[in-house]
């Protein structure tokens, strides 16, 4: 590394320094090498640091403290951002399941907290609706896969999308013309080859008129991880137990064999994971028999 390389790693250090001491938000930077950096490029920079300083906190109990005092800053600046443009935050607060804050432990300033929260509408068209009268537990053993799921689907969908805007951002520094980027992603999941992946990148948020799109996304996922035979898995064959022996119910059959018990068990599993994803989506959800 040249000298030169080094003094301007050491002014961008000492840049990035004076922002993160600095007691309120100012101006975003209008030159020097903050500014010559995209959002994109500052967020995977900053996302890669953290992650570092996460993995040396583990083992060491300064690191873990300086982890502590990142977390301060940022939720201390997300407070002020809140504060100063609670229109800007309302944007995306009502889709969101979490607040980041310093919790206050005395408990008389614990009410600003809340007010901010409903302020903001935090969480009232959420993905998992905190605020509806009718609970959705998570704990649930059907609900519990279907989150697990669902957030994986968000994930995947999070880093395909990072990375086609990774390429077009390398695309555009090597002055080729590219679309905006909502239009360069959408031409990207256009392209996709595979039929499963291009379903899951495909889903728009979890509403009452996608929730069966949900569903079958879900679903197609199991029985990719088992082979089409989501009922040889102990916690799965659990949720569709009860009907292992409809066909004995309705009297199609004196007593079911094997390989009809496993798929009445199959059909319930998947009966109570459309069930599960409609009830998630809104309780007024259209009802609509899993195919």
């Amino acid at each position: 590394m040249t000298s030169e390389q080094i003094q301007k790693d050491l002014k961008l250090l000492r840049e990035a320094d004076s922002i993160l001491q600095r007691h309120r938000i100012g101006e975003p930077a209008k030159d020097g090498d903050l500014f010559a950096y995209p959002t994109f490029v500052l967020l995977q920079e900053l996302l890669t640091y953290l992650g570092e300083l996460s993995a040396r906190a583990l083992d060491d109990p300064l690191d873990a403290e300086n982890l502590w005092t990142f977390a301060m800053f940022v939720c201390s600046n997300l407070w002020e951002v809140c504060e100063r443009k609670p229109d800007l935050i309302r944007n995306f607060s009502p889709r969101k399941m979490v607040f980041p804050i310093q919790w206050p432990l005395l408990k008389g300033e614990q009410k600003q907290i809340f007010d901010m929260i409903k302020n903001l509408g935090v969480g009232t068209k959420a993905i998992y609706n905190l605020h509806r009268r009718k609970s959705f537990s998570p704990k649930t053993p059907v609900n519990n896969l279907v989150l697990s799921h669902m957030n994986s689907i968000n994930q995947l969908q999070y880093n395909m999308r990072m990375e086609f805007n990774r390429q077009r951002l390398i695309a555009d520094l090597h002055g080729e013309r590219v679309p905006a980027i909502d239009d360069y992603i959408r031409k990207k999941i256009a392209r996709i080859k595979n039929p499963w992946l291009k379903q899951v990148m495909s889903l728009e948020t979890l509403c009452r008129a996608n929730a069966d799109d949900w569903a079958k996304a879900i679903w197609q996922t199991i029985l990719r991880e088992y082979s089409g035979k989501p009922e040889t898995n102990p916690e799965l064959r659990g949720i569709g137990k009860y009907r292992e022996r409809h066909s004995e119910h309705i009297g199609q059959q004196k007593k079911a064999t094997p390989r009809t018990a496993a798929t009445n068990v199959r059909a319930a599993i998947k009966e109570r994971i459309f069930k599960a994803v409609r009830t998630l989506a809104g309780p007024s959800s259209r009802i609509i028999p899993a195919r």
